[in-house]
């Protein structure tokens, strides 16, 4: 019987566990996208992506897109990040994001403790101004809601990195480690 119970209570409290979905919608490649919100049912999505290198994309804990960043090269060689909201527009004040497009250049998180500010983590090769690892921090209060860059390419380090970027959630549930490998030439 003790067993039956304990079976009977995993059951319910599993029936009614969902999980976040803040990683649910990714965007890539050339106006590429997937919906993941129903992952036995993924649905291709389009974004104003353009571009086959870094990107990074978060949702909220249902699955709607906040806001997507993509490394795009312009004329010329210039690189440089661009950070889109959920309507495929670029993000007021964002402009001149320090950013190359290798393939693990930038990674989005939300500000721990502060609802609708997340950072975008971005790393630049191009010596001396544009390289090391810098963060961008976006309001998405702002603007009527569409967000906005309120601090821009703050450098975190001086040094020469690249395809390497990442972040993952602290054990503490709420605080994010963000990993950034060094190379010295």
């Amino acid at each position: 019987m003790k067993y039956a119970i304990t079976a009977f209570l995993i059951i319910c409290f599993s029936i009614s566990t969902k999980a976040q979905n803040q990683n649910s919608i990714w965007i890539f490649g050339d106006s590429a996208g997937i919906d993941f919100t129903n992952v036995t049912s993924p649905i291709p999505i389009s974004s104003a992506m353009d571009g086959r290198g870094s990107c990074a994309s978060i949702a909220d804990s249902v699955g709607n897109l906040i806001l997507y960043a993509a490394t795009l090269a312009s004329l010329g060689s210039d690189w440089s990040t661009r950070i889109f909201n959920s309507q495929d527009s670029v993000i007021h004040g964002c402009d001149s994001i320090t950013g190359m497009a290798w393939y693990n250049e930038v990674v989005a998180i939300p500000r721990p403790e502060h609802p609708n500010q997340y950072y975008v983590f971005s790393v630049g090769l191009d010596a001396p101004n544009n390289q090391g690892c810098f963060y961008t921090l976006v309001d998405m209060s702002l603007n009527a809601g569409l967000g906005a860059v309120t601090q821009q390419n703050i450098k975190m380090n001086n040094e020469r990195s690249a395809d390497c970027l990442n972040a993952i959630k602290h054990g503490n549930g709420r605080d994010w480690w963000v990993i950034n490998k060094f190379y010295k030439p």
